[in-house]
């Protein structure tokens, strides 16, 4: 069997998004953590060599601000993707912004991509 290419933490609110997520990179051979929140995902981001977050922008009691600030600080080197339905701009060369409702095929392209 193919070792999975990367290690990704999905980070979001809503169940059915978080499986979907996690259902179709796993499918593309990832090792895939989720997080229903930014709490949750704090075990897997301070534990794991992480290659790729997605997370949504907006949810829990930080700002989406705050929270990509604390990613930023912390996590530099580690690919970001950010979903959401804002008119978001990526301010990092490791970051990319999705926008809701999120195309997966797109998704799977851009990580096919960038690990490439």
């Amino acid at each position: 069997m193919e070792t999975p290419c990367r290690q990704v933490l999905v980070i979001d609110s809503d169940p059915q998004v978080r499986r979907k997520l996690a259902d179709r990179l796993s499918a593309a051979g990832h090792i895939v953590y989720t997080a229903a929140d930014r709490a949750d995902a704090l075990t897997y981001l301070m534990e794991s060599e992480l290659d790729l977050i997605v997370t949504e922008y907006s949810m829990g009691r930080t700002t989406g601000r705050e929270w990509l600030r604390f990613l930023q600080t912390h996590f530099a080197a580690t690919q970001v993707v950010i979903v959401t339905a804002l008119p978001l701009r990526a301010t990092s060369a490791r970051w990319t912004v999705f926008r809701k409702p999120l195309d997966l095929d797109a998704l799977e392209r851009h990580l096919g991509q960038a690990a490439a």
